[in-house]
């Protein structure tokens, strides 16, 4: 099962962050939001592409990424549950126990962890739905141009960058490509 190993390798959580931690665009700003909504988008996006890339060749790796999906969709659930319909910490660690997804010290950690951050499992989520929207948009534009490993390292030399910033970068990386011009890790936004 190897979808932890995936997530933190490019463009995951790990390399995203040492990436905004060496950038340039990090030492010169005086302040930096974590924004939740991008911040794990690539490491989504990563699982998704595992099997695509050859990570994913058995049943068992296989069952590792669907355990990882079915963790996420009730984490979304979760959420849900607590922030919009009020429920209880005994209900949600119930409803984490029925789903069978995860252990019982994990089952402790998440619960806590989404009573405290509301909206965490959404933002991640819509992050890893705009990630996605944005490499096919690129994709579909530039055809034979297009590189994914260039497409991650643009999306990623920018930091964590609000959904709507990280739009408009991604429309100045395929402009840019559509002129012929070498933009690769560029501070376009």
């Amino acid at each position: 099962m190897k979808p932890r190993p995936i997530t933190k390798a490019s463009p995951g959580t790990t390399c995203s962050y040492r990436w905004l931690r060496n950038s340039s665009a990090y030492r010169n700003s005086a302040s930096i939001l974590r924004t939740p909504d991008t911040s794990r988008d690539g490491r989504f996006t990563q699982n998704s592409s595992a099997r695509k890339l050859g990570f994913i060749r058995d049943p068992v790796s296989d069952y590792g990424r669907l355990s990882s999906e079915l963790f996420r969709a009730v984490r979304l659930v979760v959420d849900t549950g607590i922030h919009s319909e009020g429920w209880s910490r005994d209900q949600v660690v119930a409803f984490f126990r029925q789903s069978g997804a995860i252990d019982e010290p994990t089952i402790q950690a998440e619960t806590d962890r989404y009573i405290s951050w509301p909206a965490q499992a959404l933002s991640y989520k819509l992050g890893q739905l705009k990630f996605r929207e944005l490499r096919d948009r690129a994709q579909k534009e530039l055809g034979p141009k297009f590189d994914i490993r260039d497409f991650h390292d643009e999306m990623l030399s920018g930091g964590v960058l609000p959904l709507d910033l990280l739009d408009s970068r991604t429309n100045s990386w395929i402009r840019g490509l559509k002129l012929g011009a070498d933009i690769r890790g560029s501070q376009l936004t």
